[in-house]
């Protein structure tokens, strides 16, 4: 946190420390080998009753909503019973072979996952969620969060 990128900017209330059993839960969960850059993350995110951790986004518009919002462990895993639930109106194939860690609070999602440009940081819209539909954000959450690759199309400015 010391080293974000200048372009984002949090609230020290979604700074909650813990959420060991989650953390280990969602590593259990998810399909996919999970960056140990985001597992160390969810340390500092994942306290009792934290749901994420939203960076607000300075595109040099005075006013802007625009956020990069990366869920706790426990909401990760609220997420993830969620896809399951919706069953045949989610993509399955899909889901199988990602880990959603978040959101842009609108219409887009992120997630880790073997995408067509390998492995990675990938956006893709919550309607579509298909793997040609996707955008390669950056290979790690370092590189997203401290090192800005991949901020403009986290927005959805491909």
């Amino acid at each position: 946190m010391e080293n974000l990128n200048h372009r984002l900017s949090y609230g020290e209330e979604d700074i909650c420390p813990g959420g060991e059993g989650d953390i280990a839960e969602v590593a259990a969960q998810s399909p996919v080998p999970l960056p140990e850059d985001y597992t160390e993350f969810l340390k500092k995110i994942s306290g009792e009753r934290n749901w994420g951790i939203k960076f607000g986004l300075n595109d040099g518009e005075e006013g802007s909503t625009l956020c990069i919002y990366i869920y706790s462990a426990y909401a990760a895993l609220e997420k993830y019973k969620e896809w399951e639930f919706y069953g045949e109106r989610a993509n399955k194939e899909f889901f199988s072979k990602v880990w959603v860690f978040g959101d842009d609070l609108g219409d887009l999602i992120y997630y880790f996952g073997e995408g067509l440009e390998g492995y990675g940081l990938y956006v893709t819209e919550a309607g579509v969620c298909d793997f040609s539909h996707s955008h390669k954000l950056a290979d790690t959450l370092t590189d997203l969060l401290v090192n800005g690759i991949g901020i403009d199309a986290a927005i959805g400015d491909y």
